[in-house]
């Protein structure tokens, strides 16, 4: 299967905004917000991106302090942004209720 975004190479900036598993599918995949190309796009946008790594990368790990920082840090930059959010609503559900002990990091997508 080819992925367009590995394809594009360094000639696109774009946010990884989750891994997802949807329904009839086995294997979890990454999804991307395309934020235009690199050398158009203005930092403020790379910085969110980074940002947002940084954020998934504290929630896969279970780090729900450090994700919600950043995820809040997020929305202070970008008001009402959706990934951001999002994740945001699911560290702190986390915080209270810890996940089991085989929690992957996936959003398992129920319907297509």
């Amino acid at each position: 299967m080819r992925r367009p975004y590995r394809a594009a190479g360094d000639t696109v900036a774009a946010r990884p905004v989750d891994r997802v598993s949807v329904k009839g599918k086995s294997a979890p995949i990454v999804v991307y917000e395309l934020l235009g190309l690199k050398d158009e796009v203005g930092m403020e946008s790379i910085r969110l991106a980074e940002l947002h790594k940084l954020g998934l990368e504290s929630y896969r790990g279970r780090d729900w302090a450090g994700a919600i920082g950043r995820f809040k840090e997020i929305i202070r930059l970008k008001p009402g942004d959706g990934p951001a959010t999002a994740l945001l609503r699911r560290c702190r559900e986390f915080a209270v209720q810890r996940p089991a002990a085989n929690w992957d990091g996936v959003n398992h997508m129920d319907s297509k």
